[in-house]
C-alpha cells in the first residue's frame, strides 16, 4: 500500500502502520523532505496525512518509481541464499496479496525499512482483564464516532495519547512520569525543529508543567518531548483532566496510584508510551549493519527515534547503504564494528546518567 503509515484507511491489517484520520505532524516540511525534491511550498508548514502520502506519490512519479516497485506483496521470509559467502545474495519468500500465490526470489541486496511503529504492544495493568469497557490501542484508534459522550480514561502522555485525549476531549489522561509538551510554533511563527530545542525555563514559562502534575524528572532532550499545540489549553479548561499512574482496574472504574478513583468508565485507550522498553536495544553497526554477516548486503533503515525529522535521516542511511552495497564503501572488520557499537552504547550510558544527576542538582537547587 502506497504511503503505509502516512496512507489512512478505515480498515488496518494487523502489523500496519496507520495514522489517525486526524493526524498532523509533529515536524515541519522544510526539514522534512527529501534533499532532491522539496516538498511543494503551498504546503503548509505542519502537514496533515493527506499532504504527506501526495508528497511520496509527487515523489515516485517524479523519479518514476512505480514501476520498479510491487504493491500488494507481503514479504513472508528473508533468507542467505545457499552461496551467500561467496555472492552476499538474499532469498525472499513473497505473497501477491491479490492472488495468494507466494514464490521464492533472490536479490543481490536487501533493505529493510519497515520503521518502528507497526507493532503494537499492550500493557498489563492489575484487573485490567477483568475490565468490562472497552480497551483500544492507539494504534488501533482512527475516529472519535463511537466515543460521544462516553467516560473514557487515556493511559501515556505520548504524541498519540496526547492526540487521542484532544480529539475526545472530556478525558482522564494518566501519565505514568509525566511530559514536557511542545509548541509546533514558537517565536516569529517559526517551526520549533528550525530552532535549538526550548529550555526547561522557556517551557514552564509558557505553562508551568508542575502545576498541571505533568513535571517530568529527566531533562528535555532525554526523552521524546509530546509535541501538541492543544493540550495545555484543554488541560487548563479542565476536558481533559491529568491523573498518575494506574494502580489497578475494577471490571467499571481504575484506581490511580495516588489513592484516587474513577467509575463509569466506557473505554480505555491505550498510548504505546505506556510500554517501559528496557531492552528495545539493537546490535547493529551505525544502527543499520549487522556486524556478524559475512557479506554486508543487508541494512536496516529508519530503525532510531530522532528528535525531529527521521525521513533525512534515513535518506542517509540509504546512501550510506547502496554505496556499500556496490562496493564503494568498505565497512570496517567485525572486531572494529562491534567495538565501535559497544563504545557507543557505553558513551549513551555515561551520558544518561549525567544527565540524570545534572538534573537532580538543579532540582535541588531550584
Amino acid at each position: 500500500m502506497k504511503g503505509r503509515l502516512w496512507h489512512y484507511t478505515d480498515e488496518v491489517e494487523e502489523g500496519q502502520a496507520c495514522v489517525m484520520k486526524s493526524t498532523v505532524i509533529n515536524t515541519s516540511k522544510e526539514m522534512k523532505s527529501y534533499s532532491d525534491f522539496p516538498i511543494q511550498k503551498e504546503y503548509p508548514f505542519y502537514m496533515h496525512n493527506k499532504y504527506v502520502d501526495k508528497y511520496f506519490h509527487l515523489y515516485e512519479d517524479k523519479f518514476g518509481l512505480k514501476k520498479y516497485i510491487r504493491f500488494q506483496t507481503e514479504v513472508k521470509q528473508i533468507s542467505q541464499d545457499e552461496d551467500f559467502k561467496n555472492s552476499g545474495k538474499w532469498k525472499l519468500t513473497i505473497m501477491d496479496k491479490k492472488t495468494n500465490t507466494i514464490e521464492d526470489v533472490v536479490f543481490d541486496a536487501v533493505m529493510v525499512c519497515t520503521g518502528h511503529h507497526a507493532e503494537k504492544n499492550i500493557p498489563i495493568f492489575k484487573g485490567l482483564s477483568d475490565f468490562q469497557g472497552k480497551v483500544v490501542h492507539t494504534h488501533d484508534f482512527k475516529t472519535p464516532t463511537g466515543y460521544e459522550g462516553k467516560r473514557v480514561v487515556v493511559i501515556g502522555i505520548g504524541n498519540s495519547g496526547g492526540d487521542v485525549s484532544v480529539e475526545l476531549s472530556r478525558v482522564y489522561l494518566s501519565t505514568r512520569r509525566g511530559s514536557w509538551i511542545i509548541n509546533r510554533i514558537v517565536e516569529n511563527g517559526a517551526p520549533i525543529d528550525m530552532i535549538i530545542w526550548p529550555k526547561k525555563k522557556q517551557l514552564n514559562g509558557r505553562f508551568n508543567h508542575a502545576t498541571y502534575c505533568l513535571q517530568p524528572k529527566h531533562s528535555v532532550t532525554v526523552a521524546h518531548p509530546t509535541i501538541n499545540d492543544a493540550l495545555p489549553n484543554q488541560i487548563a479548561s479542565g476536558s481533559i483532566i491529568v491523573k498518575p499512574d494506574i494502580k489497578q482496574f475494577t471490571t467499571s472504574g481504575v484506581e490511580f496510584t495516588d489513592g484516587t478513583f474513577v467509575d463509569d468508565i466506557d473505554a480505555v485507550i491505550l498510548d504505546k508510551s505506556v510500554i517501559d522498553v528496557q531492552q528495545n536495544k539493537v546490535d547493529m553497526y551505525m544502527l543499520m549493519f549487522p556486524p556478524n554477516l559475512e557479506r554486508h548486503t543487508l541494512a536496516i533503515i529508519g530503525c532510531f527515534q530522532p528528535l525531529g525529522a527521521i525521513m533525512p535521516l534515513s535518506e542517509m542511511q540509504s546512501r550510506l547503504a547502496t554505496r556499500v552495497f556496490k562496493g564503494d564503501v568498505a565497512l570496517p572488520s567485525r572486531d572494529e564494528m562491534w567495538a565501535e557499537f559497544h563504545h557507543r552504547r557505553l558513551w549513551q550510558n555515561v551520558m544518561w546518567n549525567l544527565k540524570d544527576i545534572l538534573y537532580k542538582l538543579i532540582m535541588l537547587h531550584t
